[in-house]
């Protein structure tokens, strides 16, 4: 049989990654982050944007506001559940979305855990934003991945999430403990003075 044949059959043999609908308010959407965070009835989701995502009922995803009820169809992409579409299924008109406070540390926690290792400091910000600066020790996990890649974190140290304002790293937080994983966020705002980062509350 022709190899080029044989290869296309096989691929055809390849069930495709399976799409799943899904319903929630949106809690944060950054363009930046590439994330788009839904509250649903199930609990909490960061979900990435896809490539080539596409909008309906709005004229783009920027034009989503807090606590939108949105739909979107994902589909599994390595640790991400990647976005194909969203779709605009009702605007909050002062609807809520609160969220339950994420467990907090104070920064000085942060500071002594990377110096004396005394804690699990996880970054989860985008691979490009750490790349760029992040503290020494720290493990980058972006928060759309968190969920996928807990079993990387470890049993026998408390865990500590920083992110850039404070705000992803709450989400992290939130997301864990849906999976009975305990860990406290370290709110502040991420900056880099003299060449060395630093959180500031």
């Amino acid at each position: 049989m022709n190899r080029l044949l044989v290869v296309v059959l096989l691929l055809a043999a390849v069930p495709a990654a399976r799409a799943d609908m899904l319903t929630g308010q949106m809690i944060i959407n950054s363009k930046d982050a590439k994330v788009l965070v839904l509250k649903t009835a199930a609990g909490l989701a960061a979900l990435a944007y896809g490539p080539d995502m596409k909008a309906r009922g709005i004229e783009s995803v920027d034009g989503l506001q807090t606590c939108d009820r949105v739909d979107a169809e994902v589909a599994p992409a390595g640790p991400n559940r990647v976005i194909s579409t969203v779709s605009l299924q009702k605007r909050a008109d002062g609807a809520t979305c609160d969220l339950p406070p994420a467990p907090t540390a104070p920064v000085d926690d942060l500071y002594q855990a990377l110096s004396h290792k005394s804690a699990f400091v996880v970054d989860v910000r985008t691979v490009e934003e750490f790349a760029q600066a992040h503290f020494e020790g720290a493990v980058n996990i972006p928060l759309t991945e968190i969920e996928a890649r807990r079993g990387e974190l470890p049993k026998e140290l408390p865990i500590l999430v920083y992110c850039a304002s404070g705000r992803r790293s709450g989400i992290a937080v939130l997301l864990l403990k849906q999976k009975g994983i305990a860990a406290k966020n370290i709110r502040g705002k991420f900056v880099v003075k003299d060449g060395k980062p630093q959180i500031i509350e």
